[in-house]
């Protein structure tokens, strides 16, 4: 805990900027203080997913990835780049209209967070 400490702070004071901008731009204090909440919620399942090793010599960002976890993102990265290309590639030999590429892009998208989950249940 005290080795987060730093990243707390840190992530505090995003997480009420964040909650500000909404709050200026949709007028709502409500709507406000749940994107605040949700934000700081989702930095604090981050730093303790355990997908990372905390390096207490930087205090403001201590979470680092190691080799296991850097070698699994760059495997879920190809496995979504040859999705999306492959998408691509097949709506032009088809002469599909460009409106797929969107949905192509999504469902690279879903490759990449599928192919984590999978790789750290294998790998």
């Amino acid at each position: 805990m005290k080795d987060l400490m730093g990243y707390y702070v840190t992530r505090t004071a995003l997480a009420v900027v964040v909650a500000g901008a909404t709050w200026m731009a949709m007028g709502s204090i409500w709507l406000a203080v749940a994107i605040g909440l949700a934000v700081m919620a989702g930095f604090i399942a981050y730093a303790h997913s355990g997908h990372f090793v905390v390096d207490p010599s930087r205090p403001f960002a201590p979470l680092r990835r190691d080799e296991r976890e850097q070698a699994i993102t760059y495997r879920a990265a190809t496995y979504a780049f040859i999705a999306v290309m492959g998408g691509l590639a097949l709506v032009s030999m088809l002469n599909l209209s460009g409106r797929w590429a969107s949905a192509i892009l999504l469902g690279g998208v879903a490759v990449y967070f599928l192919a984590r989950a999978w790789l750290r249940h294998v790998m």
